[in-house]
């Protein structure tokens, strides 16, 4: 049998490849247009039309008449965009079956197992959904306005570079996330250093200190003082809208993902607000949860396990 084409549309980038195999054929940049949540069902539907006839025909190579497509939905997406997705696959590329999944709980499956804790810091916010058992508690799925845009803004701001993809590399080469001492270091830091990149778009060397650096990732975790977009702090929001028995098990699988986990040092700095916070009164309900969390290691790249 053909193995089916796997399509995620993400708000960034939509990835597409085949099903069997462990990565994307492609990862290629969305539709600005598919982001604007006025558009009708029409409008969507004619970006569409134009976008996936790339993805099949150019993209992965596929006959989509011939084949099913599994088409990876986000827990929040747009219905209106959606049904434009479903119907042009239908009625212009007469795609024979489409599957929808959740693209939400399949991380947890990357893990080995069915229970888990899925944290997916994505482009415009980061997300948290407790999968038990396979089955999604949606009722405690968490969203916070912490997403790698706002990372983007901040560092746009303090380069002062008007050129967003000069800025999207300059925080995939030389952006990082501060954690333990470090962290302390550069609070008290008076002086600075600068470092030069020549990022893509750009064609001119750029000056990065080491504050703008590190600085903009901070608003991923509070900001250094608020935790109200604190992702660490999402995820016991989050746990403390579970049943008590799942718990255990779900702190016990954590499972990051997303663009923004890619950042060097994210992994290490949630650890540490997660374990900072389980002593806050606010979370005192979890207290005993501590010596249970763990941050699952996974074999694939965590900016891809929502396909």
């Amino acid at each position: 049998d053909e193995e089916a084409v796997v399509v995620e549309i993400g708000t960034a980038y939509t990835k597409c490849g085949y099903s069997g195999e462990a990565l994307p054929r492609s990862v290629v940049k969305t539709p600005s247009a598919l982001s604007n949540p006025e558009l009708n069902e029409s409008e969507f539907y004619d970006v569409l039309r134009d976008f996936l006839n790339i993805i099949y025909f150019h993209k992965v190579q596929s006959r989509p008449k011939e084949g099913a497509t599994v088409l990876c939905e986000n827990l929040m997406a747009s219905r209106k965009l959606l049904e434009a997705a479903v119907k042009v696959m239908f009625e212009d590329l007469q795609v024979p079956i489409v599957y929808l999944v959740m693209e939400n709980s399949l991380p947890v499956y990357t893990s080995g197992g069915y229970t888990g804790l899925v944290v997916d810091s994505g482009f415009t916010d980061a997300r948290v959904l407790p999968i038990f058992e396979g089955i999604p508690i949606v009722n405690s799925y968490q969203s916070m306005d912490c997403g790698l845009k706002k990372v983007l803004e901040c560092m746009k701001t303090k380069l002062e570079l008007d050129n967003d993809q000069a800025v999207e590399d300059i925080l995939v080469k030389m952006g990082k996330v501060s954690f333990g001492e470090l962290r302390k270091e550069l609070q008290e830091r008076k002086e600075d250093r600068d470092y030069y990149v020549v990022p893509k778009g750009s064609g001119t060397r750029v000056k990065v200190s080491l504050r703008q650096r590190f600085t903009p990732e901070e608003v991923m975790f509070g900001d250094y003082d608020s935790n109200q977009h604190n992702i660490a702090a999402g995820v016991l929001k989050s746990l403390l809208k579970c049943d008590i028995d799942t718990r255990k098990g779900l702190i016990n699988n954590i499972i990051l993902c997303g663009g923004g986990s890619m950042i060097p040092g994210f992994q290490e700095r949630f650890e540490e607000e997660l374990l900072n916070l389980l002593d806050d009164e606010d979370f005192s309900k979890l207290k005993g949860l501590k010596d249970f969390m763990r941050v699952v290691e996974s074999p694939y790249p965590r900016n891809l396990l929502n396909w």
